[in-house]
């Protein structure tokens, strides 16, 4: 989400391309034993109370032997188990849901094809290609320029492998 914000892609215009879902966390199935699951949540676990923090009251049930998994503190982690997802409120720092921390789920093809959409649109050429060579600046070692299996050159400045 950070990185759309700082490259200026619309979260919902994004989400409406790809056919993307919003997702709060990681569930492991039969992580520990057989049956049993756990959600590796996006972000902190617990919110905090004042001064004290979310682990001390874990910990205090713990030793009582009262604790269930960590990610059953989360806020993130108990609303991934119950399908619930609401947008974070920045606008609002008392909400528990301030800045709650989320990712996607969404069709890599789409994502890519979405991606090359905006980026072709401002202006960044794309160019398809077999490398066969890529060639160094003497002066520092820096990749200066790559060669393509039907002989082009390309001169450049940033160049992403975006073979997978």
């Amino acid at each position: 989400t950070r990185l759309h914000g700082l490259a200026g892609i619309d979260e919902f215009e994004m989400v409406r391309a790809t056919q993307a879902t919003f997702k709060l966390g990681i569930e492991f199935r039969n992580w520990g034993a057989p049956g049993d699951s756990y959600i590796h949540g996006f972000g902190k676990i617990g919110q905090d109370l004042y001064w004290l923090h979310c682990h001390q009251f874990w910990l205090k049930e713990r030793a009582a032997g009262r604790a269930k998994h960590l990610d059953h503190y989360a806020l993130n982690t108990l609303a991934a188990r119950m399908n619930r997802f609401a947008m974070p409120d920045p606008s609002n720092p008392q909400s528990p849901i301030a800045d709650i921390d989320y990712a996607y789920h969404f069709d890599a093809s789409l994502f890519a094809r979405f991606l090359r959409g905006r980026a072709e649109a401002a202006g960044v050429e794309r160019i398809e290609g077999r490398i066969v060579a890529a060639n160094r600046r003497g002066s520092d070692g820096f990749l200066d320029h790559v060669v393509l299996a039907d002989g082009r050159t390309v001169d450049g400045d940033l160049f992403i492998d975006c073979s997978g």
